[in-house]
């Protein structure tokens, strides 16, 4: 009776701790009802040795101390059943929460490394950008500079032209010879290179061709020696 009323819908209603304390209340009922099972059976025996029929007597109370231990034994394995029961239930409770810390645990840091990403990508197009403009600046700087450069040296040269072009002289240029008067000019000049040579080769033939008229120089005699001064 009393573990009806454990495994009815008052001890489905209570909690696991309950549940579990009333269990341990009935199996201390179990063994206070099995120790009055073996002292009833003790006195009853005592009674059938004094009866006429002792062995008859004797199996009735046997008989029925076996039917109220097997009761009990009965509700006691009932009971260790939901207390294996409620166990399981526990630790299956203990994984699905577990799991769900996991879970959420996962998810959290996926979120933050999503964020963080976005943050990095923020960061990394906040660079590139400002590494594109220092690079558009230092362009532009120099293209500056190159401007500047070209219109130094066009101003320096107009300078130098309007310079040149002030102290250069006022008059007009004497026209050159035409070109038949260079050719004119070119073959006179070959004609006095030609004359000029000839001229030398027939020196040089001449030259050849005279005889040496040069005769040899008179042989001056030598001086007499100085006479000896007297003793």
């Amino acid at each position: 009776m009393v573990f009806s009323l454990l495994a009815g819908p008052v001890a489905a209603e209570s909690s696991p701790a309950e549940q579990r304390a009333q269990r341990d209340a009935r199996r201390q009922q179990i063994a206070q009802e099995r120790d009055q099972e073996n002292a009833r059976r003790n006195a009853e025996l005592d009674v059938c040795s004094r009866k006429f029929a002792v062995s008859a007597c004797a199996r009735e109370v046997e008989a029925q101390r076996r039917t109220t231990l097997n009761r009990l034994r009965d509700e006691e394995t009932a009971l260790n059943d939901l207390d294996r029961q409620q166990l399981a239930q526990e630790q299956r409770e203990r994984t699905r929460e577990k799991l769900q810390e996991r879970a959420q645990r996962e998810a959290e840091m996926a979120a933050s490394a999503r964020q963080s990403q976005a943050s990095g990508s923020t960061a990394d197009k906040a660079a590139d950008q400002a590494t594109d403009q220092e690079a558009n600046r230092a362009a532009e700087q120099r293209r500056k500079q190159e401007q500047h450069a070209t219109d130094l040296k066009a101003a320096q040269a107009g300078d130098a032209q309007r310079r040149a072009q002030r102290t250069a002289p006022a008059r007009k240029a004497t026209p050159g010879p035409s070109a038949a008067e260079q050719a004119e000019n070119q073959a006179a000049y070959q004609a006095r290179l030609e004359e000029a040579r000839k001229r030398k080769e027939a020196a040089a033939q001449r030259r050849k061709d005279k005889p040496s008229d040069a005769r040899p120089l008179p042989r001056t005699p030598l001086a007499a020696p100085p006479s000896p001064l007297p003793p």
